[in-house]
């Protein structure tokens, strides 16, 4: 995010920002160096102490986007949806993260990560695009 835009945020929304950057870098480090379960459980205990000001989901999805747009590594889609889904339960929704797998070619299997609420994807694609992915792991955060 461009400092410019940064700093026309609201309060509230500049939290949201700093606690995606920092979640977006552990995440990352996680995922490389730690199992998935012991991720999912470290992300549940660090999410429990996180509190964010009251914004509405779509705009906690958008901050956290963005925000993995504008960083000095790679954003993976596994990454942004753990940490979306985690700051999304802190402001007071939630949603299932869903991993799909889809055969590319006899010999490559290509992997997906997405958040949905109540059945609809909120991040991660289009619908029409995930459904082409078959489900492996559901994964509602708590």
């Amino acid at each position: 995010m461009a400092l410019r835009r940064f700093l026309s945020l609201k309060a509230g929304e500049k939290l949201v920002v700093l606690e995606a950057v920092v979640l977006l870098a552990v995440v990352r480090m996680a995922l490389v160096l730690i199992p998935l379960p012991r991720t999912l459980a470290g992300l549940q205990r660090v999410g429990s102490m996180i509190r964010l000001p009251n914004l509405s989901g779509s705009r906690v999805l958008d901050l956290t986007e963005r925000t993995s747009r504008h960083l000095p590594f790679k954003v993976t889609c596994l990454s942004l949806a753990l940490v979306a889904q985690t700051l999304l339960m802190q402001s007071g929704g939630g949603g299932v993260l869903t991993i799909g797998v889809k055969r590319m070619s006899p010999d490559w299997i290509e992997a997906h990560a997405w958040l949905e609420e109540e059945g609809k994807v909120v991040l991660g694609g289009p619908q029409h695009l995930v459904g082409d992915y078959t489900p492996i792991l559901k994964w509602d955060g708590v």
